[in-house]
């Protein structure tokens, strides 16, 4: 069956056809044999051949088949009608149809009404018409119509043709709704696909971000401290020990913060959730670990200033990655840092006098700035920066 399956629908159809013929010539002269069958066999016949014709036909070309059955049935059938069977062409093709959605329910209908009403009316004699009486064909069709026709004939094959149709029409939206429903399911997989993807590609952000605050920040404190150490090395042996003890303290700093992060991101939870609002104590922590690092920082921070977690953790980030940028990337030993606040908005502004240094690391593809931007972003508010006179200056309005 999974083999038939995988076949054309002309060659489906066209088998299913030739077991249709096979099976009912077998049975019809079977049936001739043992007497079962009237003098018109041929009437059965011809209905065989017409409903093998509309089933190898009826779903490679819908129209075509039920147009010609219906119009072309009632001429080429040349034997009187003996059976309700003789209809069964008509009502596979008012099936096939409106199942392949080809034609208007009530086209059917009519189409297969008329043709029934017609194969009636004529009782197989159409064709007979055109071959005995070439003489007067008007008065033989005169004759043929004005017979009384009895409608109790048509009670059971008008209903049956019509019922036909509807249950194609009705297989018709049923499938079609079928196939609605099934691309319409295949596009939320991909649309879920693709928020996966997103919420993935954001949770990488966010650890990569994490991670850089984190680690850059420390790592360019120790490495300015270091420098320093080795440049005064020669002359003031001192001020080497007291750098490799710094150095020493500020790397368990470092793990002890990376460990923090990993445990944050590890339960899912935004780092700001873990800070009460108002607090800038991790702020003060980073001007003091810069400072410490040599760079002369000057804080402007009302004391009265409250502000919602996630904006109180934007702008330490943002001030933090802006210190370490001015360790990293400029010769200035000083750098300002003003927080200011108005009824719906925090500005943070930090400024170095510069000069910026030739090995400017974030021409060369840094994430330091993309990163401070995601931060006001997320704090719903704006970012810029940019040279400022000889040195660089960072600003960043954050809603409150």
């Amino acid at each position: 069956m999974t083999g038939f399956r995988r076949l054309p629908i002309v060659a489906q159809d066209a088998i299913v056809a030739v077991v249709v013929l096979v099976v009912g010539w077998v049975t019809i002269t079977v049936a001739q044999d043992a007497g079962w069958l009237p003098v018109w066999v041929r009437s059965y016949t011809g209905v065989l051949w017409a409903t093998c014709l509309v089933l190898a036909a009826w779903r490679w070309r819908p129209r075509v088949t039920f147009v010609v059955t219906v119009v072309g049935y009632p001429v080429v059938l040349v034997a009187p009608l003996v059976s309700e069977a003789q209809f069964v062409p008509l009502a596979l093709a008012c099936y096939g149809v409106t199942r392949a959605g080809r034609a208007p329910l009530w086209v059917a209908m009519a189409g297969g009404t008329a043709s029934a009403v017609v194969l009636r009316r004529t009782d197989g004699r159409l064709s007979q018409l055109y071959r005995d009486t070439w003489a007067s064909p008007r008065a033989q069709l005169r004759s043929m119509w004005s017979e009384r026709l009895e409608l109790s004939t048509l009670a059971f094959t008008v209903p049956m043709l019509c019922v036909c149709a509807l249950f194609g029409w009705m297989v018709h939206r049923l499938e079609t709704q079928q196939a609605a429903l099934t691309e319409r399911n295949a596009e939320l997989e991909r649309m879920r696909n693709v928020e996966a993807q997103r919420a993935a590609e954001a949770e990488r952000t966010r650890i990569a971000r994490e991670l850089h605050d984190v680690v850059a920040h420390h790592v360019a404190a120790i490495a300015v401290r270091a420098q320093a150490a080795h440049r005064v090395a020669d002359r003031d042996p001192a001020a080497v020990a007291d750098a490799v003890a710094w150095i020493g303290t500020e790397a368990k700093d470092t793990l002890a913060s990376m460990r923090q992060a990993l445990r944050v991101l590890r339960s899912q939870d935004d780092p700001a959730q873990h800070a009460p609002a108002g607090s800038f104590d991790e702020l003060h922590v980073v001007v003091a670990r810069m400072r410490d690092a040599g760079l002369a920082v000057q804080m402007e921070l009302a004391d009265d200033l409250v502000l919602t977690p996630v904006v109180a953790l934007a702008v330490t980030r943002i001030v933090q990655e802006s210190l370490t940028n001015v360790l990293i990337h400029s010769t200035a030993r000083e750098a300002t840092v003003a927080i200011t606040a108005t009824d719906d908005a925090v500005q943070v502004e930090v400024t170095d006098p510069g000069p910026r240094a030739h090995d400017d690391g974030e021409a060369s593809g840094g994430n330091g700035i993309g990163n401070m931007r995601e931060r006001a972003r997320a704090a719903h508010g704006t970012f810029e920066a940019g040279p400022h006179g000889t040195g660089w200056k960072v600003q960043a309005w954050l809603a409150t």
